[in-house]
């Protein structure tokens, strides 16, 4: 049998990520070079490809995708991530004659290096490797089911657990929210039972780091706020509202090609449904209805089974719902608000923070150049320091315990220089103190407006 093609990883040509919803949560562990591994094989695989292709993956292309620093470590971090790879083993939950199943299976059935001593620079050395057939299912010929997304979001981001819990929520992006058991979240996340067995230590070292990771990474499309959910005393639960993130970059038009409109809502309407309607179901409802009216009406049903009603036939009663004009959800209303309320919220907060940095920088800009003015002062009337040192002799602030040099490195004499040659030319500083205070009070009366109470 002839060697598929090589599939060459270019920079241009990776970007999107499209995978099924079963391997989305697969329960695993990865380091962080594992995770980029498993993210560049995957952007390499084409909407159209009917099989798995050898991939080929070239350092110096990951080296400037990835924005790394360039090193003959990257290439063993790169080999020893793929051949670790190849011995892990993640566990699918799937179906299989209509019964749940979890399917156990490692990522790779082969893994080539460059082991040439010849090959010296970044581009000479690469790695190929090849997909367990198996996992065609999960990312072949994906129609409903699946996440889609752009590798670019999740470049930059260095925690394993910020990239996963990331995909996590991308696939209920338009649904807005999606709620986790603690210990379920843990367990797709490959969290050992020991591992941040405080609620406290896993909710800074995974959740909110993840929240830091996603706000402030100027390429990524979301973001999100969450809320805990407690019994008693215990937080048992999370919910995550999902909010959008504009990146810094442009959308690449050819989006198209990895799924088209109709693949969109029905995938987005399979997760909202799970297991309660088919795919079969969900296309011909989309035939008839428009997507608006089917959500709408999904999500009634589902509300109307969540505040406790008994729905015997629920694809009828779906059916119903979506056929019904004008249908309104005091439920998912209210859901909506406090959505908004929290996007807001959010919005206010990164206002607030942004304008509380730029007060900052301001004030270390001002001293910075009162500063500047001092020394001037100094270097131009060497006398003016010697005779305001002379003066703090006699002052309790001089301790007469150590002796000049001691003395005249304290913080605190430091300070009383630098504060005394401003009271003795006042006039130097007149321009810079004015521009500061104008500045200043104008930071200040944005904050107030927004909450601030400094």
């Amino acid at each position: 049998m002839s060697k598929k093609i090589r599939k060459e990883y270019v920079k241009e040509d990776v970007r999107f990520i499209k995978k099924a919803n079963e391997l989305v949560e697969a329960r695993y562990k990865f380091d962080i070079w594992e995770t980029r591994i498993f993210a560049i094989t995957l952007s390499m695989i084409h909407p159209s490809d009917a099989d798995f292709k050898e991939y080929k993956i070239n350092v110096g292309q990951v080296i400037d995708e990835f924005g790394l620093s360039k090193g003959g470590e990257i290439y063993q971090f790169l080999r020893e991530a793929a051949l670790g790879l190849q011995k892990k083993i993640i566990a699918i939950q799937s179906e299989r004659d209509g019964f749940k199943t979890e399917l156990t299976i490692p990522l790779f059935t082969g893994i080539e290096r460059v082991i040439d001593e010849r090959a010296k620079k970044d581009t000479e050395k690469s790695i190929w490797v090849t997909f367990e057939p198996r996992l065609k299912p999960f990312l072949l010929e994906l129609k409903a089911r699946y996440l889609i997304y752009d590798i670019r979001s999740i470049l930059s981001i260095k925690s394993v657990h910020s990239i996963r819990i990331y995909e996590l929520l991308k696939q209920y992006e338009k649904i807005g929210s999606r709620t986790f058991d603690i210990d379920e979240l843990k367990l797709i996340l490959g969290i050992a039972a020991d591992e941040y067995a405080l609620y406290g230590h896993f909710k800074d070292k995974v959740i909110l780091k993840a929240q830091e990771d996603l706000n402030a990474n100027r390429d990524t499309d979301i973001k999100f706020s969450f809320e805990e959910i407690k019994q008693g005393r215990k937080v048992v639960k999370i919910k995550f509202n999902i909010l959008t993130h504009l990146p810094e970059r442009k959308q690449l038009p050819d989006l198209a090609l990895f799924s088209t409109e109709k693949e969109t809502a029905l995938n987005e309407l399979s997760i909202l449904t799970a297991d309660l309607i088919p795919d079969q179901t969900l296309q011909q409802w989309l035939s008839k209805y428009t997507y608006d009216d089917v959500k709408t009406g999904i999500v009634y049903t589902l509300n109307r089974i969540k505040a406790g009603e008994k729905i015997k036939n629920i694809p009828a009663y779906m059916a119903k719902m979506i056929s019904t004009k004008g249908v309104i959800d005091p439920i998912e209303v209210k859901r909506q608000n406090r959505t908004k309320i929290a996007a807001q919220q959010q919005e206010k907060a990164n206002e607030r923070g942004a304008l509380e940095n730029e007060l900052e920088n301001l004030r270390i800009d001002h001293y910075e150049k009162q500063k500047l003015i001092v020394a001037e002062i100094f270097e131009q009337t060497p006398e003016t320091r010697q005779q305001i040192i002379e003066g703090l002799k006699y002052s309790r602030d001089w301790d007469r315990k150590k002796d000049d040099a001691e003395n005249l490195n304290r913080e605190h004499v430091q300070t009383l220089i630098f504060m005394k040659a401003m009271q003795k030319f006042p006039e130097r500083f007149s321009v810079v103190n004015k521009d500061f205070e104008l500045k200043e009070a104008e930071l200040k009366s944005k904050l107030r407006l927004i909450g601030w109470l400094g």
